[in-house]
C-alpha cells in the first residue's frame, strides 16, 4: 500500500550486459539513497486478508544499488488499535540480482531487453496478541508479546504473450510463522497494469491474486486491484493517495473490502558514486 517501487534498470547507472543478458560488463555507477513515507490507512490489508483496523505508520528504507546487484534495509512502525494483532515494528532486509529478458516489440518488429530481477526477502516482527483474564473485580486484558518471522524469494519480469504483447509482474512466494497463525506458506502474482512518470506526478494502477495454505489445506487468499497517484510538491517530497478494493473469495457475508491510504513519501538521502571504466570499455 504504501511502498515505493525500488526497481531500478542497471542501464540508467551505466552498467552495460553481455549478449545473454545474465553478467556486467560494466558496472556503471553505484547508487545510495534513503526514503521515509509517513501517514496514514483506513481498513490496512495485512497480507491476504482486511484487517478492519485504522493505523498510522512510518516507513524508512534504504538501498544500494552496485553492478547487477541491489540491498535493501527496510524499519516499519504500524500504530493501531490496541487490540490490533498486526507487528508494530518489522525489520526487512533483502537482496536483488538483476538481468535481461528477451521481449519482442510488435512496433518497430524487434527484439528488445527488459530488464527484470530475483529478490530474496528476510523479514522479522514484533507483534502482540491478547486475551482475557479474570479477576475478582473486573476482566483485564493481557498481552504477549511475540517475535515472528519471513523468508520469501520474488521474481520481477516481463512476461512474453500471445500476439505479441507482454506484460510486466511479479511472482512472490514467502513461508511465514507467526504466533497467532502458525506455519503459512503464501503464494501471490502482482501484474502491474500502469506505471507511468511525468513532470510531477505518478499514476500506478496495479492487480494480484494470492493463495495461501495453513492447517494442510489451500485455500484462496484475495484478489486485489490497486489504484495510486502520487504528485511532487518539492524538496524531495511527494503527497501520495492509494485506494485498493479487495475481494476476499472465502470469506462469508461482506466480501469486498476498501482499502485507502494518505501518505507523504521523502528522499532523505541519494549519492550516485561512479566508478573508473573498466579495461573492456577502455579498448572499444
Amino acid at each position: 500500500m504504501f511502498e515505493i517501487s525500488d526497481f531500478m534498470d542497471p542501464r540508467i547507472r551505466g552498467a552495460e550486459f553481455d549478449k545473454a543478458g545474465n553478467r556486467a560488463l560494466e558496472p556503471g555507477s553505484d547508487f545510495r539513497i534513503w526514503r521515509a513515507a509517513m501517514g496514514g490507512v483506513m481498513n490496512y490489508d495485512w497480507r491476504t486478508r482486511p484487517s478492519d483496523t485504522d493505523l498510522k505508520f512510518l516507513h524508512v528504507v534504504g538501498s544500494y544499488y552496485s553492478g547487477l546487484y541491489q540491498g535493501n534495509v527496510k524499519l516499519t512502525a504500524l500504530q493501531g488499535s490496541a487490540s490490533t494483532t498486526m507487528p508494530r515494528y518489522r525489520l526487512t532486509t533483502q537482496l536483488a540480482r538483476y538481468r535481461l529478458t528477451k521481449i519482442h516489440d510488435p512496433l518497430t518488429k524487434s527484439i528488445e531487453k527488459d530488464s527484470g530481477r530475483v529478490l530474496i526477502t528476510t523479514s522479522f516482527e514484533q507483534s502482540s496478541i491478547c486475551g482475557s483474564s479474570n479477576n475478582r473485580s473486573a476482566a483485564r486484558r493481557a498481552c504477549d508479546t511475540h517475535t515472528d518471522y519471513e523468508i520469501g524469494a520474488q521474481l520481477d519480469t516481463s512476461v512474453q504473450l500471445p500476439r505479441d504483447r507482454s506484460v510486466t509482474g511479479s511472482v512472490i512466494m514467502a513461508f511465514r510463522n507467526t504466533a497467532e497463525d502458525g506455519p503459512v506458506f503464501r503464494g501471490t502474482y502482482v501484474n502491474r497494469l500502469i506505471d507511468k512518470s511525468f513532470d510531477r506526478y505518478r499514476v500506478g494502477t496495479a492487480f494480484d491474486v494470492s493463495v495461501e495454505r495453513a492447517s494442510s489445506s489451500w485455500k484462496m487468499g484475495a484478489v486485489r486491484v490497486g489504484v495510486s497517484y502520487a504528485i511532487d510538491i518539492g524538496g524531495g517530497m511527494a503527497a501520495n493517495v492509494a485506494w485498493t478494493p479487495t475481494f476476499v473469495i472465502t470469506e462469508p457475508g461482506r466480501r469486498l473490502h476498501h482499502e485507502l491510504a494518505f501518505f507523504v513519501d521523502r528522499t532523505i538521502y541519494s549519492r550516485i558514486i561512479p566508478h573508473p571504466p573498466t579495461a573492456t570499455h577502455k579498448t572499444r
